[in-house]
């Protein structure tokens, strides 16, 4: 965990404007995306691409979740090495980077290619990555810098939320002034940009549930890109609808919906990106990170506490 964490502040202490989301595991090779017409793939479904355009894409959530993973320092006393205010100063570069691109257009956590927009997840992160600094220079006893840093997050949950609601739709959409859902907005709730009591994530969860639900799983959204419109399901969608399922009290849906999707998994309890709804089919990536993560954090959530189980504290 130590040395996951340190990766994160060499990333903030080289003061980048731009964060690339997506590295190589091996130094300095090419991610650029490219064709390899030679190739059928898969039952015969091309183009068959090798790279990443990703890792060319701006995606500003990046500056959020490299606060929310360093974070971990300043409240884990497992860690050999605790948070101060040496790590302090380096995550507040990118603190500042998300106070100037929280409402600038990108590609967000799903990777839009022909989609640039102010995305309400990306804003999310934005607003994340400020909060939480004010939270770690509050455990520091830095009680100015706190201040300001609360006082910055405050504009972004104001505008964020303001712009997003679609009351005619009835729920938070996927983009500031677009009225198109999109399952990431699932995630704010776990954020705490806004309360899990708050009606309007409750609705959200119900019109996502109607309009993204394809035989029980989940698309990140329906609207058109430059594949066309969504053949399969985003399996990580399914389980952050799990997770929203339970923050708003609905745990007999979630573990129904939970048990469903965790035994799509193969014989190894591996799962892929994508699955599709007819048939069950596992398709994309496999195995895929951020399906198997999502079981954990979703299996987490739905887990009663120590408390709960009348267990007493040692």
């Amino acid at each position: 965990m130590q040395s996951y964490i340190n990766y994160f502040t060499i990333i903030a202490a080289a003061g980048v404007t731009r964060m690339r989301p997506v590295h190589s595991i091996v130094p300095f090779s090419s991610l650029d995306e490219t064709f390899a017409p030679g190739l059928k793939g898969v039952m015969g479904h091309g183009p068959v691409r090798v790279g990443s355009q990703a890792a060319n894409q701006t995606q500003h959530d990046a500056y959020g979740s490299v606060v929310l993973g360093a974070m971990q320092m300043s409240i884990d006393e497992r860690l050999p090495k605790v948070g101060d205010e040496a790590l302090f100063r380096q995550l507040k570069r990118l603190g500042e980077h998300a106070l100037r691109y929280a409402f600038e257009p990108n590609s967000d956590i799903l990777e839009y290619r022909e989609r640039a927009k102010v995305h309400a997840y990306s804003a999310a992160l934005c607003w994340a990555a400020c909060d939480r600094l004010g939270q770690f220079a509050h455990r520091l006893r830095l009680s100015k810098r706190a201040r300001y840093w609360h006082a910055h997050a405050v504009p972004i949950t104001d505008k964020s939320l303001a712009e997003v609601w679609h009351k005619k739709r009835g729920a938070l959409t996927g983009a500031l002034g677009h009225s198109d859902l999109d399952a990431s907005v699932l995630l704010c709730g776990d954020l705490g940009l806004f309360a899990s009591t708050d009606p309007r994530f409750g609705s959200t969860c119900d019109v996502i549930r109607c309009e993204l639900m394809r035989k029980g799983r989940i698309t990140p959204y329906m609207a058109d890109d430059d594949f066309g419109a969504p053949e399969t399901a985003l399996l990580a969608c399914s389980f952050c609808h799990i997770g929203a399922l339970c923050l708003i009290g609905r745990k007999d849906d979630a573990q129904q919906m939970f048990d469903d999707s965790f035994e799509r998994g193969n014989a190894f309890g591996r799962l892929s990106e994508d699955i599709r709804p007819e048939t069950g089919e596992l398709w994309g990536n496999f195995a895929q990170a951020y399906s198997m993560v999502e079981i954990i954090n979703t299996a987490t959530r739905m887990s009663s506490s120590w408390e709960e189980e009348g267990w007493a504290r040692v």
